[in-house]
């Protein structure tokens, strides 16, 4: 095999790689609905007093890896845009339709995003956008339900997860009057929580076929090359 030949397909094989590395949406619960409110998810310190919500996911295909997590958001603050937020993240497992144990927990301070859309039901508050690179990656295994639940860990704001939809008993509160068992009603109102939450999820996409064809032609260019 010509050297010429056989760099150009070392080239190719590289951009393949590169292109297999990059991530993939995996599950895309996008966009919000700026006609809908946002929910209140705050700090652990204040569980007694603040609200924290969490909402359901199944990744369809195979188990996967997710790499990055990227939420729509409003916070409450006098200043525009915002401070960087500080946001615990967690994964839990399912417990009969429940959030159950916490599988991942990792806390990021990110930087709010705008949209240039405003929040209808919350005088036009600003709704911003972030993304949230895990430092670690979690694998989230295929046909099981998980729950995500992402919080505002300063106590001077209230950081608030704006809805998707409007599907009832989509997600699950704890916290504020209602004490800390989940539960899919109002804690004042009795009547069923209402929504889906505005979020994405990336992933480590699977071996590209392509790829593996091209590191084999090389394997075999290299084995002509030195007959």
């Amino acid at each position: 095999m010509a050297l010429s030949s056989l760099s150009s397909l070392i080239v190719a094989v590289a951009v393949l790689c590169v292109t297999a590395s990059a991530s993939v949406i995996v599950f895309d619960q996008a966009p919000y609905d700026p006609e809908l409110t946002s929910r209140n998810s705050n700090t652990i310190p204040n569980l007694g007093s603040d609200q924290q919500i969490a909402d359901d996911l199944l990744v369809q295909g195979p188990d996967r890896e997710i790499t990055r997590i990227d939420l729509w958001f409003t916070c409450r603050s006098n200043a525009s845009p915002p401070p960087s937020q500080v946001l615990m993240v967690r994964f839990f497992d399912d417990a009969g339709g429940e959030p159950g144990a916490v599988v991942h927990n990792e806390t990021h301070s990110v930087e709010p995003i705008p949209t240039g859309d405003g929040n209808a039901f919350d005088n036009n508050n600003a709704i911003y956008f972030a993304e949230i690179e895990l430092f670690t990656p979690i694998i989230l295994n295929e046909g099981e339900t998980y729950w995500l639940s992402p919080i505002g860990m300063i106590d001077s704001l209230t950081w608030q997860w704006q809805l998707h939809d409007g599907t009832l008993r989509a997600h699950r509160a704890r916290g504020g009057t209602g004490g800390p068992d989940w539960r899919s009603q109002s804690e004042t109102s009795g009547e069923p929580l209402v929504g889906n939450f505005a979020f994405r999820l990336h992933a480590i996409p699977e071996p590209s076929i392509l790829a593996l064809l091209g590191l084999c032609a090389v394997a075999c260019g290299f084995r002509r090359t030195r007959r």
